[in-house]
């Protein structure tokens, strides 16, 4: 996609200062190659920007660049939505939902709505599996649970697998999970989902990976003397650990659902994963080229899936 990168949010404002820009923009995602009548083949277009409308100049065809997109179906303006994927994505740790509303002068529930909208568009990329040598280890993300100790889990609680790529002593990409169990069956399918075969797979020696790795992966097993020295041992898979609790502290307030961490965990990694973007708003273009090609679920079938998703827990 051949859009203007904007280097900050100066360069954004100039960019998509109207509608009209917005509109453009987005038909350029949609047809990088131009636009190609499906009726008569026309090249040229005019734009209808009050019905955000384009219309082939030799037939009159008339089409939606929203239709099927991120966008469709909304009642926002693109320019008040694009600055929203902006603010969202532009910024280092996100945003939340109450600063979206007071930003764009939405109200929360809106706001909320197309977090979870760009989320679901996040969820739908294609991933490579990890290669190399690849950490694998478990957090636990929730308050506190007396009684349960270890790898067990409380009401509040939840289970995260988190596997990462080693570059060199440094994080490379990383793939998040969440689990309701630590075992081997469980275990040996997000590795299998996620991490190249033949690739060596480092654990700190939890049973359980023993029957997750098998024989397409080579297992090394790093066993920390005491629990304080397990960070030592696994360095890469703590620090993610760490920075994933503090994006859910500090940018969700510590508000999250069981039924929606997946998507939450799907948001983490792709920042994560593009920390060392030249520019922030790169991850804004990412958005709109992931979203061009994909209708977003309605605030009704997020409704629904939700309910589906907590029964089934």
């Amino acid at each position: 996609m051949e859009l203007r990168i904007p280097k900050n949010l100066i360069e954004f404002e100039e960019a998509y200062a109207t509608e009209e820009q917005c509109l453009a923009a987005l038909v350029q995602a949609r047809w990088p190659g131009g636009f190609a009548c499906p009726r008569c083949g026309g090249k040229k277009v005019w734009q209808l920007g009050y019905k955000r409308q384009i219309e082939c100049t030799q037939c009159h065809y008339r089409t939606s660049p929203t239709a099927g997109t991120l966008f469709h179906g909304c009642k926002l303006s693109l320019k008040r939505l694009f600055r929203l994927i902006y603010l969202v994505m532009g910024e280092k740790d996100g945003m939340n939902h109450c600063a979206i509303k007071r930003q764009l002068g939405i109200n929360r529930k809106t706001a909320q709505l197309w977090s979870r909208k760009i989320r679901d568009a996040i969820c739908s990329r294609e991933q490579k599996p990890l290669t190399g040598i690849v950490e694998v280890d478990e957090t636990t993300i929730g308050g506190p649970a007396p009684g349960y100790f270890g790898r067990s889990l409380g009401e509040n609680q939840s289970l995260v697998v988190i596997l990462v790529e080693d570059d060199g002593g440094k994080c490379g990409r990383v793939r998040l999970e969440p689990s309701k169990s630590a075992s081997g069956e469980v275990l040996g399918g997000f590795v299998e989902k996620h991490v190249e075969k033949g690739s060596t797979v480092r654990t700190d020696g939890w049973q359980a990976y023993n029957e997750a790795t098998s024989a397409d992966y080579k297992h090394v097993v790093k066993i920390a003397e005491t629990p304080q020295d397990a960070s030592k041992e696994l360095p890469l898979v703590h620090r993610v650990a760490s920075l994933l609790k503090r994006f859910i502290l500090g940018t969700l307030h510590g508000a999250w659902d069981p039924v929606w961490l997946p998507w939450i965990l799907e948001e983490f990694a792709f920042r994560f994963n593009r920390r060392n973007a030249r520019y922030r708003p790169l991850l804004f273009n990412a958005v709109i080229d992931i979203g061009k090609s994909r209708k977003p679920p309605t605030r009704r079938q997020f409704q629904a899936l939700y309910h589906i998703l907590k029964e089934a827990a």
